[in-house]
This record gives C-alpha cells, sequence and structure tokens, in this order.
C-alpha cells in the first residue's frame, strides 16, 4: 500500500512540474561550444505563448535588416526591458531580465529572432518599449 502511494505521490508532483514548466514564459539564450572547433553557437529560445503563431504572419525576412541593425535594437530593447524588470512599478510582462551581452556576436539568427521577439511583446500587450520607434 505504501509503495502505490509513494507512486501515486511521485507522479502527481512530476505532473505539477511538467505543468509548471509548460507555462514558463520568457526566452532563454545558451551558448554550446563546438566539438569539433573552437568558435561558440548561440541559440535562443523563446517560452512566450502565441510567439510562434505571431512571428510567422507578422515578421520580415530575416534579410530584410542588416546583422547590425538588429544589434543595435536589441542592445536598446533588452536596456529598456532590464531596467523596467528591476524598477518598482513595472510588473509584467517584465517578471525576467534577459542576459544578454552587449559584447558578444550571437550571430544573425539570434538577433533576428530577439529582435522580433521585442516586437511581438509590444503587439501583445500594447507597451511601447522605445519611445523614438515607431510602431
Amino acid at each position: 500500500m505504501l509503495v502505490i502511494m509513494v507512486r501515486y505521490i511521485l507522479i502527481l508532483s512530476g505532473f505539477f512540474v511538467l505543468l509548471g514548466c509548460s507555462s514558463q514564459k520568457g526566452i532563454v539564450i545558451s551558448d554550446s561550444a563546438g566539438e569539433i572547433s573552437d568558435s561558440t553557437q548561440y541559440e535562443i529560445i523563446i517560452s512566450e505563448p502565441g510567439y510562434d503563431s505571431w512571428v510567422a504572419t507578422n515578421r520580415k525576412p530575416i534579410w530584410y535588416h542588416s546583422h547590425e541593425y538588429y544589434q543595435n535594437f536589441n542592445k536598446l530593447y533588452v536596456n529598456e526591458w532590464n531596467h523596467r524588470a528591476t524598477v518598482a512599478g513595472y510588473d509584467f510582462p517584465y517578471d525576467y531580465q534577459i542576459d544578454y551581452n552587449i559584447w558578444v556576436d550571437y550571430g544573425l539568427e539570434v538577433d533576428y529572432k530577439l529582435f522580433w521577439y521585442f516586437k511581438f511583446v509590444q503587439d501583445k500587450y500594447d507597451i511601447k518599449l522605445l519611445s523614438t520607434e515607431n510602431r
């Protein structure tokens, strides 16, 4: 009887862990060192509900802007986002800071995806991150 109870508790707790993980929102920029080469590759994981469908219908092609354009806007966006995440008075959606080092070249795909994440958040929550930007 005790073994069945322990199994039930483990299964139930595992379910709640999975449920909690699936509702997490945010982004993760991770790096992985190449096994063969010395270069580092970066990946961005965006776990915001609705992002994939929104970006599929709203984004421009990756070549629409230069890599430098995406990097420059991401620096501004991340700076403002992290400021709002640490200042009292700003709550949702600024529940977390974004770990984006302005001195690291994350590559075109990561910067492109991060750029469109900020566009998505502005559209979804009807906010404006940069006062000088047209929406």
